[in-house]
């Protein structure tokens, strides 16, 4: 079985232009750009499939639990809720007091 490289698509595409310099008929032309076009297309899934098969498997998180009717299940009520952050307020600056100012 002989496959496509980049060797011998080099190949046919010189010899494509050969044909095209000495007034080969148009129908050879045209499955010989058929052929170099079909060549091409393998070549390339080729590699697209070499590159999904070398990705690494992916982990996943397991998934959240859930109950009968497929809503998470509830988290214990006795449990102590989390404390929010305290929210930093930048202080604003003397100039931007007055709209005034601003606007100057």
């Amino acid at each position: 079985m002989s496959s496509s490289t980049h060797s011998t698509i080099g190949d046919l595409q010189t010899l494509i232009d050969k044909a095209r310099e000495n007034a080969v008929e148009e129908v050879y032309m045209t499955q010989a750009s058929k052929l170099s076009t079909q060549m091409n297309g393998n070549l390339n899934a080729r590699e697209i499939f070499k590159m999904l098969h070398d990705y690494p498997q992916r982990e996943y998180a397991e998934p959240e639990p859930l109950d009968a009717k497929g809503k998470p299940l509830k988290k214990d009520p006795k449990a102590k809720p989390k404390k929010k952050g305290k929210k930093v307020i930048f202080p604003t600056p003397e100039w931007a007091l007055e709209l005034d100012d601003v606007v100057k």
